[in-house]
């Protein structure tokens, strides 16, 4: 799988899109990000992986815009999960409720693995 290193940016791995994030995590990315998760999706993705590896910091507003974005992409039924997060971010998405909603992975193998397995469901 690919890792990816610009925000926003998205490949296709196995029928999940894979969106990547770098840098700062503000209100912009977070919004870039669900746009290409979105463009993605309308092509055909079965699910959504995000990658935030890359993510450096998140202020209060880019986790926010985040969590609107994972939540606007599971009441749409897709599956979706994140991983590569730094500890004091997926404490934030955690608080701001993204955890119920979406899964959390240590890796992109295991945030692939639950996303093909969800979409199969």
């Amino acid at each position: 799988m690919e890792r990816l290193k610009q925000p926003g940016t998205a490949s296709d791995s196995g029928g999940a899109v894979v969106v990547g994030a770098s840098g700062p995590l503000d209100v912009l990315q977070a919004r870039e990000i669900g746009a290409a998760a979105r463009d993605r999706v309308g092509g055909g993705a079965v699910g959504v992986v995000l990658d935030l590896t890359g993510a450096t910091f998140a202020d209060e507003i880019g986790v926010l815009t985040l969590a609107e974005e994972v939540l606007a992409l599971t009441a749409a039924g897709l599956p979706v999960a994140l991983c590569g997060m730094q500890p004091h971010l997926e404490e934030r998405l955690h608080r701001a409720g993204v955890s119920r909603r979406a899964a959390v992975c240590d890796t992109l193998a295991d945030a692939h693995r639950l996303v093909a397995a969800a979409a199969e469901a």
